[in-house]
């Protein structure tokens, strides 16, 4: 007699993703305006979740790169129509 069975199993790895990769799946997915207000939120904690001592310790060129860019994103959904 044959039987079939099914076996479950989980195996923690690592998956490098690189911003093409998250960029090709928010153009492929089919997201709501909840989904991706869901995913700023989560990127607004991560900012937020920053010490102002790891802050303190980028020299002035990386926090201005960094301030540059968040103005400019700041921009885009300020001036959106």
């Amino acid at each position: 007699m044959k039987i079939r069975k099914w076996v479950e199993s989980s195996q923690e790895v690592d998956v490098d993703v690189c911003l093409e990769d998250v960029q090709q799946m928010i153009y492929e997915a089919d997201l709501s305006t909840r989904a991706v207000l869901e995913m700023l939120n989560r990127i607004g904690l991560c900012l937020k979740a920053v010490p102002g001592e790891i802050i303190r310790e980028f020299n002035e060129a990386q926090r201005k790169v960094i301030r540059d860019f968040l103005a400019e994103q700041a921009k885009r959904y300020a001036e959106a129509k």
